[in-house]
């Protein structure tokens, strides 16, 4: 048996952005519009349309989104969008 042929999630993306003409950047925006106004109060995550974006407002980066529900280590500061 052959082994599997790893992938990274840089690649896929660029092979989207590059040869699919994927506009990652449209993207990226969209989850800096979700994410900047829990940033400004020093939030570390917040939920929106069933996804949680964990991110670190100190260097202002997001670490990673995940379904409502999953597990997070450390829930931190949760910003409340009601």
């Amino acid at each position: 048996m052959s082994k599997k042929i790893s992938v990274s999630d840089h690649a896929v993306l660029r092979w989207l952005e590059r040869v699919h003409e994927i506009d990652i950047e449209f993207f990226r925006n969209q989850i800096r519009n979700i994410v900047g106004p829990p940033m400004k109060v020093k939030a570390t995550s917040v939920t929106v349309d069933g996804f949680c974006y964990v991110f670190d407002p100190n260097t202002r980066t997001v670490i990673t989104v995940r379904e409502y529900g999953a597990k997070i280590k450390n829930k931190g500061n949760v910003y409340d969008t009601k």
